[in-house]
């Protein structure tokens, strides 16, 4: 540990002994390094993990298909502004698909208590699904933090906020309360029960039923003129029992921290996205024609806020659901994304929308041998991980693979317009690796202030002389702490003593019997 100090303080001494240029290169470097401001502005990505991407024409052809969906968020793992709330609402590009089965993150198992590992160590739960924002409590359990969750699970009537239930007979009711005017006096109506009966519900086309009806628009100024509204309900059953509320159409959730940490906001269990916001069904109905069909967030309506009455920038990464696809064969690719640098922590399901948002499309051919030009962006996925890849590899310390990319399944394979398989050179190592051998420790931070000095002189520089360029590239992006450079610093990711002062904090805290975790293994 005395020698860790020892490099620590020489790393801070290091400036002294470089050009003056240098030298201000560093302090430029360690100012931004510790300005907040600049840490976020740094987006947040919400993005979708589906279970698969990729249904059959039989599939649909026997029913309505249920792909469980997970919602993430990636990003700065220690925000400086803490989290007090987040809301998500997301929709599909047709009606072909809906939405259900929306998480309840409250509820609990109940069977024995079960064990999970993660990144900080292990605990114990007895909820269904453990989420980003939760804690270990001093008895080794994961519990949520409290919270008010929100979801679109049940169907309301969008004035009053009133449930809407099914009446037995085929038709719904639900209750309102709301102000009217009476002889020319503001008049309270509490719970008045609206009825519709089933001769009175609108069959659409889409499957779906809607409704009219009546209500006082709440306006004093207005003087609560008579208005009318339509409602439709997304996927009604004429048999639920009198009283059953109806499902509502599963798109949207909200999460708002209560408690003792309302005021000073809470940051993320383990690394950012190593456990999940949210969880829905993305579900294809039966019948659905052979397309690809996209799922994307409506941005206007998605928020991270902090305990500073802030929102966190954001950016989103959409998903697609191939449905009958045989194969696909690219017509522009504007990514001009050759090589892929991932991190062995990266458990995710190697899509290309990870990493690219770049126009790509293609001529996707399906089973009934119907051709049809597709964007394929969200569609693109590789089916496997680059912690698999790492796991796999043949080589000690880190993987370089090629690695072919499916529409939406392995069923579907991608090909170039010359008929080669459409791949991606991916190249997978531990964070803060820079000499790629397995390990991360004092080593790696001086392979980095050895390059730096270089740099500094005006000298060409290279992590390790023997390297070859991949190797090169994956050792760059594996030493960029906190900016992960995909090109050696050609999109403007620097390696300097910041960068090796975080690996050797990292590595102190684990010769401490620590689990340091880093700010962002993205």
């Amino acid at each position: 540990m005395k020698k860790i100090i020892s490099l620590l303080a020489a790393c801070t001494l290091f400036a002294v002994c470089l050009p003056v240029s240098a030298a201000d290169a560093v302090t430029e470097d360690s100012a931004l390094l510790q300005d907040p401001v600049i840490e976020q502005t740094d987006p947040y990505t919400f993005y979708f993990v589906p279970e698969r991407t990729y249904v059959s024409a039989e599939e649909v052809q026997a029913g309505d298909v249920h792909i469980p969906t997970k919602v993430y968020i990636k990003g700065n793992t220690q925000p400086t502004k803490q989290i007090t709330g987040a809301r998500i609402r997301y929709q599909s590009d047709s009606s072909s698909l809906y939405f259900s089965n929306s998480s309840n993150i409250l509820s609990t198992i109940t069977d024995d208590i079960y064990k999970q590992s993660y990144s900080g160590g292990s605990f114990f739960s007895e909820y269904v699904m453990p989420t980003c924002f939760g804690e270990i409590i001093s008895s080794g359990k994961y519990a949520p933090y409290n919270c008010s969750p929100m979801t679109s699970a049940s169907l309301t009537e969008p004035f009053s906020g009133s449930l809407i239930r099914s009446d037995g007979a085929g038709g719904i009711y639900f209750t309102r309360s709301y102000n009217k005017l009476v002889d020319g006096v503001k008049t309270w109506i509490s719970n008045e029960k609206i009825e519709i009966p089933a001769s009175d519900l609108q069959q659409n086309a889409d499957g779906t039923v809607s409704f009219t009806y009546s209500y006082y628009k709440q306006s004093a100024e207005e003087q609560y003129p008579l208005e009318t509204n339509t409602c439709t309900i997304p996927h009604y059953d004429a048999t639920l029992p009198a009283g059953t509320v109806l499902s509502g159409y599963h798109d949207a959730y909200s999460w708002i921290l209560t408690g003792t940490h309302a005021q000073e906001g809470v940051s993320f269990l383990g690394y950012a996205d190593e456990f999940p916001f949210f969880s829905f069904d993305i579900v294809i109905r039966q019948g659905t024609p052979n397309d690809v069909y996209t799922v994307s967030f409506s941005e206007t309506d998605c928020s991270l806020s902090t305990a500073a009455h802030t929102r966190l920038p954001l950016s989103f990464v959409s998903t697609s659901i191939t449905v009958g696809a045989s194969s696909a064969t690219i017509t522009n690719d504007t990514s001009k994304l050759s090589t892929i640098c991932a991190f062995a922590e990266n458990d995710r399901p190697l899509t290309l929308s990870q990493y690219s948002n770049a126009a790509i499309t293609g001529r996707v051919t399906y089973t009934d041998n119907v051709t049809k030009n597709e964007s394929l962006l969200d569609a693109l996925t590789a089916q496997t991980t680059p912690a698999a890849l790492y796991a796999a590899a043949t080589t000690t310390g880190y993987a370089i693979a090629d690695v072919p990319f499916y529409c939406g399944d392995a069923t579907a394979p991608v090909y170039q317009f010359n008929a080669a398989p459409y791949t991606k050179k991916v190249l997978v190592g531990k964070k803060g690796d820079s000499n790629l051998d397995g390990i991360v420790d004092v080593n790696d931070s001086v392979c980095i202030l050895t390059y730096y000095a270089k740099k500094a002189a005006g000298n060409t520089a290279k992590l390790n002389n023997s390297f070859t360029d991949d190797q090169e590239t994956l050792a760059y992006f594996l030493s960029d702490i906190d900016t992960c450079s995909q090109n050696q610093g050609a999109d403007g990711g620097i390696l300097g003593v910041e960068d090796a002062v975080q690996i050797l904090t990292h590595y102190a805290k684990s010769a401490s019997g620590n689990t340091p975790l880093w700010n962002n293994r993205w």
